[in-house]
């Protein structure tokens, strides 16, 4: 799958994210999704629009996504954005733990990919003990290697 490839179903699943959905169960009732979308210009001329959300949240999950356009009209090349990302990030509220992706295209300058996780298998009134694992890659113009890592944390309160 090409970076382009990946990009392109990071958006779709973005795009649709940012559609009102119920929550998981018709027994439960949904809260009111918060969305918000910006627009931000500054000089010399770079404009970029935002959306963010909360796609669903109730008593035991959350997801929340949102994505980005940027242009830089100082420097010509019609309408095509310069950068284009979205992310997607996803809470299990019992356990706290929770996965997101993200996805940014800058043009003539590649595609980074990046996804992170956290499982807290221990939460007590006391004690939080987890992991957390991270994946990076750029692709396109000056390919990397992947960055990533896992990670052992805790916290213990006297």
């Amino acid at each position: 799958m090409t970076s382009s490839s990946l990009l392109i179903f990071a958006l779709v699943v973005v795009c649709a994210a940012a559609f009102p959905h119920e929550g998981f169960s018709p027994l439960e009732r949904p809260k009111r999704q918060n969305r918000q979308t910006s627009v931000n210009v500054e000089s010399p001329g770079i404009a970029t629009i935002q959306h963010s959300g909360t796609v669903f949240d109730n008593n035991r999950h959350r997801l929340d996504g949102s994505g980005y356009v940027s242009k830089d009209f100082s420097r010509g090349g019609g309408l095509r954005p310069d950068a284009v990302g979205g992310s997607l990030d996803y809470l299990h509220k019992p356990s706290s733990s929770s996965v997101g992706v993200q996805a940014d295209h800058f043009r003539h300058g590649g595609t980074d990919l990046k996804a992170s996780g956290t499982w807290n298998f221990i939460d007590t009134p006391n004690a939080e003990v987890g992991l957390t694992g991270s994946y990076g890659r750029h692709f396109g113009s000056g390919s990397r290697n992947p960055d990533w890592g896992v990670f052992l944390g805790g916290t213990w309160r006297f």
